[in-house]
């Protein structure tokens, strides 16, 4: 066989070294009875030497390990997954493909999370459920936006003041889901101004709470009609057509809000949420752009919705630059330690990412996401009893997928 030849930064990408940094103190008589009942015991550091050899370019010797440990084991997923990759590697394509299918039919997730196709692989695996927008408009900024169109409606007289009182105590009780409340004194409000766009903006505000998005899509539709320069009110009309899948409409409307009042930053997380959802993820990044702008570079929703947009466009290096500025704001933050442990593990730092993870779920001992995906960085650096005993907890604390990793990885 020629001495096969590559670039040194595609070694890199492909291997990882196999000593974990992290390791359970309570899984050593688990650890004893792996050694010597796990059917792969053969097999692992066979494997382990292949990359080794890989590391030093003996390619020849990667190969003639590889077909050793098949030969040993020849229902190892992880050796059939390893030596697909590694003919993938060198060009052999055909038999790639052969190996890969044998360990799919073995274990359809080993290919995934031994890197047979790469970031993408992990990423059909990992816990990587879509983030919500963090962000969350302050109580001041909410009256704020309201006093100001109730301005807008002369309806600051003498004598009316305590109208304009209660409309913090409607905004707190829909904010605390007291909606009959807040119905009750927006019922009361209409008696006395019949064409009050706040007052149907409220309203709105109720139904959406009700998911009768809608009825709240008709009640901010009136409000702006009464008064178009009713910035709030574009936003919410924006926000409920979202929610009814109109997504046009809603582009329009938010678009609209922000050029009534362009420092309106709940509408740029509204709108960039909505780009993502489109698949304009270079718009989104514009729109957080744009939120750092006005409110400070560390601001830490923007920073950190930022990052998981990078995160999903495969700017995995701009996603850990966001991330490590927002931990370094909200070092104990457990949802931002599994986020950052996510894209180390995308980067080929499993190590680091099971010191993210493990951080984590000492913040949240019940963060079964965080156990998962900890038990993924387990196995790839080839800790199979940290690992299942990782999905063993994810289990406990309700998290259906690690029962199916369990089953085929675990069965000793």
């Amino acid at each position: 066989m020629k001495k096969l030849v590559l670039p040194i930064s595609m070694l890199l990408f492909f291997w990882v070294s196999l000593e974990a940094q992290t390791r359970r103190m309570d899984n050593v008589v688990a650890a004893k009875t792996y050694t010597s009942e796990n059917q792969n015991e053969t097999v692992q550091p066979l494997i382990m030497e292949a990359r080794r050899q890989f590391r030093v370019a003996d390619f020849e010797g990667v190969l003639m390990t590889l077909d050793n440990a098949i030969a040993q084991e020849p229902n190892s997923a992880e050796a059939l997954a390893e030596r697909a990759r590694f003919k993938k590697i060198i060009g052999m394509d055909t038999e790639a493909q052969i190996d890969l299918r044998k360990a799919n039919q073995i274990n359809p997730y080993a290919a995934n999370i031994y890197g047979y196709y790469g970031n993408l692989g992990l990423l059909e695996v990992l816990s990587v459920k879509p983030e919500a927008s963090v962000y969350k408009l302050t109580d001041f900024q909410k009256l704020n936006y309201y006093y100001r169109s109730l301005d807008q409606e002369m309806l600051v007289s003498k004598g009316e003041e305590e109208e304009i009182g209660n409309i913090e105590d409607v905004l707190m009780a829909i904010e605390n889901d007291e909606l009959s409340i807040a119905i009750n004194w927006i019922d009361s409000f209409f008696l006395k101004n019949s064409n009050s766009a706040t007052a149907y903006d409220l309203k709105g505000l109720v139904l959406r709470k009700k998911g009768n998005y809608s009825e709240a899509k008709a009640a901010f539709a009136r409000a702006v009609e009464l008064d178009p320069l009713f910035a709030i009110g574009w936003y919410n009309l924006g926000q409920v057509e979202r929610n009814l899948g109109n997504y046009k409409s809603a582009e329009k409307y938010l678009n609209k809000a922000i050029g009534l009042e362009e420092n309106l930053t709940k509408a740029y997380f509204e709108r960039a949420l909505l780009m993502k959802q489109l698949g304009k993820k270079e718009a989104a990044l514009k729109d957080y752009d744009m939120i750092l702008k006005l409110e400070g570079k560390n601001y830490m929703e923007a920073l950190v919705n930022r990052g998981l947009t990078k995160k999903m466009m495969g700017d995995f290096n701009g996603a850990m630059s966001d991330l490590n500025k927002a931990i370094e704001e909200l070092p104990r933050q457990p949802e931002l330690r599994k986020n950052r442990g996510n894209i180390h593990l995308l980067l080929g730092m499993p190590r680091k990412a099971v010191d993210d993870y493990t951080k984590a779920i000492q913040f949240n001992s019940n963060y079964a996401e965080a156990y998962y995906n900890r038990a993924i960085a387990f196995f790839i650096l080839y800790d199979k009893v940290s690992a299942c005993a990782d999905l063993e907890k994810s289990i406990d604390l309700g998290y259906p997928p690690a029962d199916q990793l369990k089953k085929y990885f675990c069965t000793w």
